[in-house]
C-alpha cells in the first residue's frame, strides 16, 4: 500500500475514533422555516406542561406543551385570539456513557409571558410541533428561557466535595 494512501486511512480511522460522542440536526434555513412549515405564528406563551420520558439508553427526554396566545399569523389556518398548543422536547439526561446522543431537541424554549415566533410542522389532534431544532424566535429584547436542567449522567459519590469534578454535572448542556 503506498505511504500516502496509508497515511490517509490512518488519519481517517483517527477522526472516526476521536469523533464527538453526539451529534445534532442541523438547524433550519431562515427560509427553510417559512417553505416547510405548516403553521407560523407569532404569540405569548400562557402556559406550559412538562413530561419525563425515561429511555431504554438511560437518557431522559422532557416533552413540552406551551400554550400559546396568537397575536398574528404568518402562514397557514390560525387566526388572531386564538389560543394553540405546540410541544418541544429537551434532553434532560444525557445516556449513560458510550451512547451516542444524535440530537438533544429544540435549542429554545421559551418561558410564560415571552412573546416569540412559532414556526410549527403539521397539526396531530390539535397540537403543533415546533420545528427543531431552531423553531422559535424570541421576539421580546429580555427573552426567557424555560429551565430544564440536566441531570447528571453518573451519579457523584455521596462524599464527593462541592467543586469537585466527580460532583458536576456531567451533561454536556446547561
Amino acid at each position: 500500500m503506498p505511504l500516502l494512501s496509508r497515511t490517509l486511512l490512518i488519519a481517517a480511522a483517527f477522526c472516526l475514533v476521536t469523533a464527538p460522542a453526539w451529534a445534532g440536526k442541523v438547524p433550519y434555513q431562515p427560509e427553510e422555516l417559512e417553505s416547510e412549515s405548516k403553521l407560523i405564528v407569532s404569540g405569548k406563551v400562557e402556559s406550559f406542561e412538562k413530561k419525563v420520558t425515561a429511555n431504554q439508553d438511560g437518557s431522559k427526554t422532557a416533552t413540552i406543551t406551551l400554550k400559546i396566545a396568537v397575536d398574528k399569523v404568518h402562514k397557514g389556518d390560525a387566526k388572531a385570539g386564538d389560543v394553540i398548543e405546540a410541544t418541544a422536547w429537551r434532553v434532560v439526561k444525557m445516556p449513560r456513557p458510550g451512547i451516542i446522543l444524535w440530537d438533544s431537541g429544540n435549542d429554545f424554549i421559551p418561558a410564560v409571558g415571552v412573546k416569540a415566533k412559532f414556526f410549527l410542522e403539521g397539526n396531530t389532534n390539535n397540537v403543533w410541533p415546533i420545528m427543531w431544532p431552531n423553531g422559535v424566535l424570541g421576539l421580546d429584547n429580555k427573552v426567557a428561557v424555560l429551565s430544564l436542567p440536566v441531570e447528571p449522567t453518573i451519579a457523584a459519590p455521596a462524599d464527593a466535595p462541592a467543586g469537585n469534578a466527580a460532583a458536576q454535572d456531567e451533561g454536556w448542556f446547561t
